[in-house]
């Protein structure tokens, strides 16, 4: 009897409740094609969740005796992951068809990569102009982000199974959604790896976004984090992705605008430069709303500027609130403990 050939690609999905956007998922893997690979449900919780579709490939369901976040889930999976990549995926995503072909190509097709990340796909599963706006603004930064990447991404993201163990794994302190693919990334591309951002490797986004809760994401579990990494890692320099210096601009014009409005009724003048400084922010970033009347609407491009100003009016805030909280803090905020600490996976 021929031996089967050997796992080269461990899919590791972290669950932590059930949804529609985790029943899309399951949807789509009815129509996965096989491979050497297998997938790793790795329930976080007592969450009862539907059973997977039949598939071409081993399925495992692990699960943590109590909720710990999609840090720790992701490393208990790794450590019965038998493949020679690991392949990180969230429960929110659906997978196209091809998805298994794609990933086991990539190895091959760059072999001097360790790491690999994707994108979303430009049409979101949820139809809410919220959830359009949300996903297709990240496939957006994705897609005009270096394909030498400095960070990871857990929603879509693949590295070599003994980089990652020799990492430590995403950090611990992370226990719930928040930047651990990006702190993980860090500390892969300080240790020597080379991630790639594969921009034709995409899945699609699920989830239902609406405005709050858009809010209170990128400021608490996104933005105040993400400032204690840069911190951290002495990374304010990197201009990718999100902090480009297109971003980076319209963040301080922003500023600029809300304080002369602000200070408007005291002198009348202050009103025109800060009109003026909201204009030069919408025309720096009009290829963006380019791109949302292009793959979605009109009436999208409308919407999407004033959201776009909203996002970059708290994500000044945000940097003031950090900066403001290193001054009377000893220890920096948000930032998690050295990962020599802990032990690893």
């Amino acid at each position: 009897m021929i031996p089967p050939p050997p796992i080269q690609i461990s899919f590791i999905i972290p669950v932590a409740e059930d949804s529609f956007a985790f029943r899309r998922l399951l949807k789509s893997l009815e129509h996965l094609g096989g491979g050497p690979v297998e997938l790793i449900f790795q329930i976080d919780g007592p969450a009862i969740l539907p059973t997977p579709p039949k598939l071409p490939f081993q399925v495992h369901i692990q699960r943590l005796a109590q909720r710990s976040g999609p840090a720790r889930a992701r490393n208990a999976a790794a450590l019965k992951a038998r493949g020679e990549w690991l392949c990180f995926l969230d429960a929110d995503v659906s997978l196209p068809s091809d998805f298994v072909a794609q990933s086991l190509s990539l190895p091959d097709a760059f072999p001097s990569y360790d790491a690999f990340i994707g994108s979303y796909n430009d049409q979101p599963g949820d139809a809410g102009l919220i959830s359009q706006y949300r996903n297709l603004l990240h496939h957006y930064v994705h897609q005009r982000g270096n394909e030498e990447a400095a960070t990871f991404w857990g929603a879509c993201g693949m590295v070599r199974r003994d980089v990652f163990m020799g990492s430590g794994g995403f950090h611990p302190d992370f226990s719930r959604p928040s930047v651990e693919d990006i702190e993980l990334g860090y500390r892969l591309k300080a240790g020597g790896a080379r991630i790639r951002l594969v921009k034709d490797w995409q899945v699609c986004h699920e989830k239902r976004w609406t405005l709050g809760n858009m809010v209170r994401t990128d400021i608490f579990q996104r933005a105040l984090p993400w400032l204690g990494l840069l911190h951290q890692f002495g990374y304010w320099q990197r201009k990718d992705l999100n902090l480009d210096r297109r971003s980076r601009l319209s963040g301080l014009l922003v500023s600029g605008a809300w304080l002369a409005l602000f200070l408007s009724p005291l002198w009348i003048g202050l009103l025109g430069p800060g009109f003026i400084l909201l204009g030069i922010v919408i025309w720096l970033n009009h290829d963006i709303f380019r791109f949302f009347a292009r793959v979605h609407s009109f009436r999208m491009m409308v919407l999407a500027v004033p959201l776009q100003l909203l996002y970059y009016s708290y994500s000044s805030m945000a940097v003031a609130w950090f900066m403001g909280l290193r001054v009377f803090r000893s220890k920096p905020p948000f930032v998690p403990s050295p990962a020599s600490t802990y032990g690893g996976v």
